[in-house]
């Protein structure tokens, strides 16, 4: 096992090796999230890596899981991603994770880089163009792009960290809005990049698509996210109120493309 460590404290890294002697500390002080994860990925010994995050937890098996597919060839594996938690969770599965096929899909278009395998040697690597996010969005859209298909394994998944802080949950939503606006600058062959020539505009027509993918995200993952019949509008509801924080971020990076990078160094 390898880790990559941005800053970690020395008991930290102390506490790491006593519980497993075994790991690997590769340094990537002062680097980006993808810059981090590709140097992970060109330190590896082994000739398949997999990618969690330290803000999450991985269900039981996901290893064997998200391996298995790698046994038919397979060139990348990506698994599926949650929140854990009450109503806002839901919400939040909906609008941050939808973007998932079906269960019975075999390939997907998206993933996500808290939750992805990739065989060694690969010459698609995270995007170091995004600090923190965006990378994998527009990796996954060169992948795909290119043919390199991407196996879906749903039961490979994995809990993220639930947003309990308002703070938290803000720069998040902040996030989404930046990085829905960045990535089309650097990639336009993304879905709705074209709406970026509507300049102003652009993001109440982005909010309006969305909410259409989120209104199918909820009849598609309805059973795994455990959304009962009776939920279902009111979460949307919610999904709607929630994404206009989207909007907002949308709209001030248009405004000050700068600014968010230079207030939160992404």
């Amino acid at each position: 096992m390898l880790v990559v460590d941005v800053g970690l404290p020395e008991e930290t890294l102390r506490e790491l090796f006593k519980r497993f002697p075994q790991i690997r500390i590769v340094s990537a002080q002062g680097a980006g999230y993808f810059e981090a994860k590709n140097i992970g990925y060109q330190k590896a010994r082994a000739p398949i890596v997999a990618f969690p995050d330290s803000d999450c937890l991985p269900s039981q098996n996901w290893l064997a899981k998200i391996m298995q597919p790698f046994a038919n060839g397979a060139e990348a594996v990506a698994g599926r991603s949650s929140y854990r938690g009450g109503f806002l969770a839901k919400v939040m599965n909906i609008t941050d994770w939808g973007y998932f096929p079906n269960t019975n899909s075999k390939f997907t278009k998206f993933f996500a880089a808290n939750n992805i395998a990739i065989r060694k040697p690969s010459i698609f690597l995270f995007d170091e163009r995004f600090w923190r996010t965006g990378g994998d969005i527009t990796m996954a859209n060169e992948m795909y792009n290119n043919r390199i298909y991407v196996s879906f394994a749903p039961s490979a998944e994995m809990s993220h960290y639930f947003p309990y802080r308002i703070t938290d949950f803000i720069e998040m939503r902040l996030q989404e809005g930046f990085h829905v606006i960045e990535t089309r600058k650097v990639d336009p062959s993304l879905r709705g990049g074209e709406l970026l020539k509507a300049r102003a505009l652009a993001p109440i027509l982005y909010y309006f698509g969305r909410l259409a993918l989120d209104g199918q995200a909820i009849g598609r993952h309805r059973k795994i996210l455990r959304i009962r019949p009776v939920e279902a509008p009111v979460l949307f509801l919610f999904a709607a109120v929630y994404r206009l924080l989207d909007m907002f971020a949308m709209m001030l990076t248009l405004a000050a493309p700068k600014g968010f990078r230079n207030k939160f160094n992404w």
